[in-house]
């Protein structure tokens, strides 16, 4: 599944260790580490136990839930815009070199080594590409527990296109100011991380980069986003 990336044999231990990632929140490390270890109660888990083989079915498409199913195949509206919203991010900074989509990239995507456009900083764009797949896994998975817990079969509270694309947008907006009040606290002064944060999000032109310390009110904002004053739903 990695063979088209820049790392396309890598050992057991870069791919338990990628997902321990720093740039990957810790609920979403859970969920990889159960993920490859094949532990999610999805799927033919519920295929040995009597009167829940119904729940071994995406309630959508009618499909086995799989691990791959919720993250690539899954064809309800959100989740397909989910993964388009992901894709035009990552076409627009990288282009034709955007690797594909499959099930290794999406649960490995620190492990994945990007081909940047000339000029551009690949430590920066590995960062970009591991965030935008980290995000897009996480709120793949939040939209699925939703559709079969919450809203089971009453397909009237299924999520839109629309709605997807406001959650995207927001989660994208979010985990970028915290990616720069990250660096902004930092304390390590032998690497700046504020000027690879800066290069990680400057060739996005929809996120430019935050404004200069002369802006107090947006770098107010961002310590309220590092505090938990946000309120981000959790899945």
């Amino acid at each position: 599944s990695l063979a088209e990336t820049g790392n396309p044999n890598p050992s057991e231990s870069q791919i338990w260790k990628a997902t321990r990632n720093k740039l990957i929140a810790r609920r979403m490390q859970d969920f990889l580490w159960k993920a490859l270890h094949d532990a999610h109660r999805i799927g033919k888990f519920w295929l040995n136990i009597p009167g829940y083989e119904e729940r071994a079915m995406c309630n959508a498409c009618g499909e086995l839930e799989t691990t791959e199913h919720i993250l690539l195949l899954c064809r309800t509206e959100a989740s397909q815009q989910i993964r388009a919203c992901a894709i035009k991010m990552l076409k627009e900074r990288m282009g034709s070199a955007t690797p594909a989509l499959t099930i290794g990239t999406v649960l490995a995507p620190a492990v994945v080594r990007t081909k940047p456009k000339k000029g551009q900083d690949r430590k920066a764009q590995d960062r970009f590409y591991c965030i935008i797949m980290a995000e897009m896994v996480q709120i793949l998975w939040r939209l699925r527990c939703e559709r079969a817990i919450q809203f089971a079969d009453d397909t009237t509270k299924w999520r839109t296109k629309e709605y997807a694309t406001t959650v995207w947008n927001r989660a994208i907006d979010y985990r970028k100011k915290l990616d720069f009040a990250t660096a902004r606290m930092s304390k390590n002064a032998r690497s700046d991380p504020m000027k690879l944060v800066k290069r990680t999000w400057a060739d996005h032109g929809m996120y430019n980069p935050p404004p200069t310390d002369a802006d107090p009110l947006f770098w107010q904002e961002l310590s309220g986003v590092l505090v938990g004053r946000s309120r981000r739903r959790r899945c």
